[in-house]
């Protein structure tokens, strides 16, 4: 049995695992999910099996679908993106119209396993319980744009996007990590994994989280490595980096939505603007100061005249200035 929730791009994701073999308090499990919502159309998921509970909301319609994956019994959550999905459907051999994000995890773990996320570019954040194996696998994508926090103890195992949701699961005890509090106050950056509280744990970035036999195992699966000097002429560096600029926004770019850039007048949002509008018709939203504070506060200058430039080159209509 593969439960699979199918939803929109931004989601949250909440899960518990009782080592101890108790059943998941469905009442505390659906309180964590509430937590989440900050609209009324919030549309919620849950999956409780005796002591295992997995969950998600996202804020549009929801559909559930059952498969069954190479015969695996499969518990999956998940708040991704998935960028290369083309190129994985080819190797997998799939309809890259009909697959979603979080089908195309699944058939990476299913053929890769805990190696899937070698694969996997994008933003992402997932968990998948083995309910064969007795395996819970969870990543978080390489620079951590997905969230993913976890408390573990031992009678028990929590994970989730929010750690609100977590401090809801009130048979929990929590205390405040005074050293990364006092870090936060001195703007000094903690080690990654720390969270304001001590028992609550962040996935760091480029890593995965295996639970085994109640055994917990972390690992590092990427590390970006800069390279002192380049073998090649100028023109080729300066050619790839265009390829590959343009290529990253390419696979950004989904059909059948509408795309907005957040457009300031300088060279990194102005760049990646006008490669999207080449490719598609986007709005752009910028932040701008209001009109009676134009020349006035130093050392901010308006930079209207550039975005609009930007917008008349690239035949942006669609702009909005946030004053």
């Amino acid at each position: 049995m593969l439960i699979f929730v199918k939803t929109d791009y931004m989601r949250s994701i909440f899960g518990r695992i009782n080592f101890n073999q108790n059943p998941v308090n469905s009442t505390l499990f659906t309180k964590s999910l509430e937590s989440f919502f900050i609209i009324p159309e919030v549309k919620k998921e849950l999956a409780i099996e005796s002591h295992i509970g997995f969950g998600q909301v996202h804020c549009s319609s929801l559909t559930i679908k059952t498969n069954h994956a190479k015969d695996k019994n499969l518990i999956f959550v998940s708040d991704s993106i998935i960028y290369n999905k083309e190129k994985l459907a080819e190797i997998l051999q799939l309809n890259q119209r009909e697959i979603t994000d979080d089908e195309i995890i699944l058939k990476s773990y299913e053929k890769w396993n805990e190696k899937c996320v070698e694969y996997l570019i994008g933003d992402f954040s997932f968990a998948i319980w083995n309910l064969e194996a007795k395996e819970l696998f969870c990543a978080r994508d390489h620079l951590g744009v997905k969230p993913f926090h976890y408390y573990k103890d031992e009678n028990c195992f929590v994970f989730s996007t929010d750690i609100a949701s977590i401090l809801e699961q009130d048979d929990l005890n929590f205390s405040l990590d005074d050293q990364q509090v006092a870090d936060t106050i001195s703007i000094i950056k903690s080690e990654k994994f720390r969270t304001t509280y001590n028992e609550i744990k962040k996935l760091p970035p480029a890593h995965t989280l295996i639970i085994k036999n109640n055994k917990i195992e972390i690992k590092q699966y990427w590390e970006l490595k800069p390279k002192k000097s380049l073998q090649k002429k100028d023109a080729e560096i300066i050619s790839e980096f265009k390829r590959i600029l343009i290529e990253s926004v390419r696979c950004r770019i989904r059909e059948n939505q509408v795309i907005g850039s957040e457009l300031s007048g300088g060279v990194d949002s102005s760049t990646v603007t006008a490669i999207a509008s080449s490719m598609i018709p986007i709005k752009t939203f910028s932040h701008v100061l209001p009109d009676r504070l134009i020349g006035k506060i130093h050392p901010f200058k308006d930079e209207r005249g550039f975005i609009n430039l930007l917008g008349d080159y690239c035949k942006i209509t669609d702009r909005h200035f946030i004053k």
